[in-house]
């Protein structure tokens, strides 16, 4: 029986000041392609954001029981990356190559989350929410790389990455002594120092010229997000929250992978892949306050084992197709909420691309995906279908073309899903703002074709802008 109702309206408001800076450095040192290549990289995110949060709360027949309870975060962000790294490329005889480099990288994150109560008209710190984390990480980088054919028939590649990671953090706030009866300040801090060894290994077998087989071995490390290890409360209503984590480790994955080649076209691949300290969101409870909060965290360990077909062909003169489909089985063990789980589901995902040409400088193309139920960590997510088109025109002597592109024609990109485990039994639902529909032109000023241009690597912070989530 309905017995009081909540309700809440919130609005996020960000404001992003990015700044990205590259040095690169390239020298050829013989005509035989010996040559040393450097990149030293700075970037900057700022973010001012304010988060108003307004509860209302009613009986069982509508009736306001109180006044509503205002809530303001003012949550900025401060990400600063510095990298330098240096690659060194010999060419050898009969087709073989090594690669070195070196790499390091600095970032600093500052985020001091501030939460006031408006009380009687007045700004009142929220001190239980507010709270000033700070992050330091350094890490270090060499590696080798070999590669040679081995025959007529074989190729390999050999690769060796040794990282070392030297992380601190500080996370400065209030905490609600019991005894005392009062807020009290505290700081937590961490300190991680660590090494790792990543393999990687590639064979490549030409059986034919219609046949081809290629193994791959590796092992990678995927780091957390900047901000999902920032402790601070991120509200969605007045009892549903999202935290970050500062505890949170990397995950390691060890991933194997053979696949099969069919004229050029049609490639068949089966993956094996065993990930420990995995990273999923997982969903907390405090039943005292009847809250229930999101957060990262290191839950479990995961097998997946998949099957996945691609295709790409011209069916016709103004036909072409890019077909996807990939069959797996993902499976998660471990405890959360010192609650242990152990759950798995199959789930199956096709992707396609047609695109079609006319005379006339007339064009067309119609994809969309389709996925089954699928799990991540303990979040199972229900099917998802998106259906996509687009009609272009070329223009002024094919100098210009106009393009109508509509995204998610029958809005299907609705996030749905569920989570059972414990004393947890959520249910959720994500409508977002996918279907669009737009327009564009575009022209070409060069009067012939482009110039051939050196093509270099990307700067040496890709890794770490990466895991920075918003902003980018």
């Amino acid at each position: 029986m309905l017995t009081s109702k909540t309700g809440a309206t919130t609005r996020n408001d960000e404001k992003w000041k990015n700044f990205s800076g590259n040095l690169n450095f390239r020298t050829v040192l013989d005509s035989a392609g010996q040559e040393i290549t450097a990149d030293v990289d700075y970037i900057s995110y700022g973010a001012a954001s304010t988060q108003p949060l307004t509860s209302y709360y009613y009986d069982n027949m509508g009736n306001l029981t109180k006044a509503p309870e205002v809530l303001m975060g003012n949550l900025p962000t401060d990400i600063r990356i510095y990298s330098g790294k240096v690659d060194y490329t010999l060419p050898l005889k009969k087709g073989a190559k090594f690669e070195a480099g070196i790499k390091s990288s600095y970032v600093k994150n500052d985020n001091n989350a501030r939460y006031d109560s408006i009380k009687t008209n007045m700004m009142v710190l929220d001190s239980a929410r507010s709270n000033h984390f700070i992050y330091d990480e350094n890490i270090n980088a060499a590696y080798v790389n070999y590669s040679r054919p081995l025959g007529k028939k074989w190729s390999a590649q050999f690769g060796l990455r040794l990282e070392n990671t030297n992380a601190k953090g500080i996370s400065k706030g209030y905490a609600y002594n019991t005894q005392l009866k009062k807020f009290e300040y505290t700081e937590t801090k961490f300190n991680r120092s660590y090494s790792q060894l990543f393999p990687t290994v590639y064979l490549q077998y030409t059986a034919s010229e219609k046949n081809q087989f290629v193994i791959n071995y590796g092992r990678r490390i995927q780091r957390p997000d900047y901000e999902d290890m920032n402790p601070f409360v991120h509200f969605l209503d007045r009892y549903t929250f999202e935290q970050g984590n500062p505890n949170l480790s990397p995950q390691f994955a060890h991933n194997i992978e053979l696949s099969h080649t069919y004229k050029g076209f049609l490639t068949t691949t089966v993956n094996y892949t065993s990930t420990t300290n995995i990273i999923q969101q997982v969903l907390e409870q405090n039943e005292v306050n009847n809250e229930t909060f999101i957060k990262k965290a290191n839950i479990a360990s995961s097998k997946q084992v998949g099957l996945a077909v691609s295709a790409n062909k011209s069916i016709t003169k103004w036909w072409s197709a890019n077909i996807y489909t990939n069959v797996y089985n993902n499976h998660f063990k471990g405890t959360v909420n010192n609650e242990p789980i152990s759950i798995g589901v199959t789930t199956f995902l096709a992707q396609m691309q047609h695109q079609f040409k006319w005379g006339k400088g007339w064009g067309a193309e119609l994809s969309g995906f389709y996925r089954t139920k699928g799990l991540e960590g303990v979040i199972y997510i229900k099917p998802i279908v998106q259906v996509n088109a687009g009609f272009s025109k070329q223009v002024l002597k094919n100098k210009g073309s106009v393009r109508l592109n509509v995204r998610d024609i029958f809005a299907g990109g609705v996030f749905k899903g569920y989570s059972k485990y414990g004393t947890v039994d959520a249910q959720f639902r994500n409508v977002n703002d996918s279907r669009a529909v737009s327009l564009s032109f575009t022209y070409r000023f060069s009067k012939g074709k482009l110039k051939a241009t050196s093509s270099r690597k990307n700067g040496g912070a890709g890794d770490e802008q990466n895991r920075v989530k918003s902003g980018n």
